[in-house]
């Protein structure tokens, strides 16, 4: 029954590929060299369903003990008090918090000194210049890297053509939405499933304090993805580590995070099950860079080439903003703002400290692979974190 629901989901998939495809010719669109956003949406909601039933499909059957609803509902009864707190107190949160601070108006006034205004003109700046380059290049075929200011892939960019069906400011607001809902995983759920001791008390006191902090507030008030990203890291460990039968999923959440956000790409380190099984290792950091190699071509060799073209001109330049949360930014505050030491000695603290992070984190590779620990290491888990 598994399968054939499988087959059924690959099925549907193709045909609402084709479908999206040949829109325009079954004269249910508007013809024109450039797919629209509608067709962009079919498209990948086809893949999507091709994606779920092809991993479905290689899951290979268990015997497994039905929960009835009953144990379900004894369990939740179960939960510690403090779940229930932080429960109330994320709800309380989203309603009187977020609205007022973040949806109540187009422009927000609160942030003018508290985080840099730099050019923005509205709220949501980052995710609204994005979507306005993406309209441009539908309506107008104009390259989606043609001014150098968006900096992500062409996965990335096509992923979020579908938001343009919403319009200013609902997609800001679902993107918002997500980005808490992605947060609440990162910092409370998959923690709990990742750590053998429970220490819920540790886990709501860091994550209440990283709800209001300036790094949280600055991603929702920009609309950006960076916890986005992360969370889709977070799900992948976990996957790979604790659901292996389901390993597929993983390298696809993986995959889709370092597209989000190329930096991501170091937590391929985490993906290991095994440091002495080094052929084994190497096959899958082989393969989930020739996939996501390819996946840069989504668009077309032409766009791939402005992206290319758009990272290497990005990687020569240096942070010239000191509210990114940054080695640069930081040592470009010291240098530029604070006027403590010359620009070649802010370069060369970036440089000293990407130094260090490599010595620890080879240095932490070297240590698992001679001890022959297997599994999840929470120092090579911090370590890439702070280097991401």
């Amino acid at each position: 029954m598994r399968r054939k629901n499988s087959l059924i989901l690959i099925i549907l998939g193709i045909i609402s590929i084709l479908f999206s495809l040949l829109t325009d010719t079954l004269g249910f669109g508007q013809n024109g060299e450039i797919l629209g956003a509608k067709q962009i949406l079919g498209i990948e909601f086809g893949i999507a369903l091709i994606i779920i039933g092809i991993g479905l499909y290689t899951v290979k059957n268990e015997n497994r003990t039905k929960i009835t609803p009953k144990e379900i509902f004894a369990k939740i009864l179960d939960l510690p008090v403090l779940f229930w707190v932080l429960l109330t107190f994320l709800i309380l949160y989203l309603l009187f918090f977020i609205p007022p601070l973040f949806f109540s108006e187009i422009r927000i006034q609160y942030f003018v000194k508290y985080i840099p205004d730099a050019w923005t003109t509205r709220i949501g700046f980052d995710i609204d210049t994005t979507l306005k380059h993406i309209n441009a290049w539908l309506t107008e075929g104009t390259s989606l890297y043609a001014d150098g200011i968006v900096p992500y892939t062409p996965l990335t960019l096509a992923l979020f053509t579908p938001f343009l069906l919403l319009g200013y400011p609902v997609y800001y607001k679902a993107l918002s939405l997500l980005t808490i809902f992605s947060y609440f995983l990162a910092t409370f759920l998959f923690p709990l499933a990742l750590s053998k001791k429970k220490e819920y008390g540790i886990l709501i006191l860091l994550g209440v304090s990283g709800l209001f902090s300036y790094g949280f507030q600055f991603e929702l008030e920009r609309g950006q993805f960076n916890i986005i990203a992360f969370a889709l890291v977070l799900f992948a460990i976990y996957i790979f580590h604790y659901q292996h039968k389901f390993r597929y999923f993983a390298y696809l959440f993986f995959s889709l995070a370092l597209q989000l956000k190329l930096y991501p790409a170091i937590f391929i380190l985490m993906l290991v099950k095994d440091w002495r099984d080094w052929k084994n290792n190497l096959k899958r950091f082989i393969a989930l860079g020739i996939a996501n190699f390819l996946l840069l071509f989504v668009l077309g060799v032409e766009i791939f080439n402005d992206f290319i073209a758009q990272i290497i001109n990005r990687a020569n330049m240096q942070s010239s903003r000191y509210e990114d949360l940054s080695i640069s930014g930081f040592s470009y505050y010291l240098s530029e703002e604070a006027k403590i030491i010359s620009p070649q000695t802010a370069d060369l603290i970036g440089k000293v400290f990407l130094f260090f992070l490599a010595i620890a984190i080879f240095a932490i590779i070297v240590h698992l692979y001679r001890q022959d620990k297997k599994g999840i290491n929470p120092y090579l888990f911090l370590i890439l974190t702070i280097a991401a």
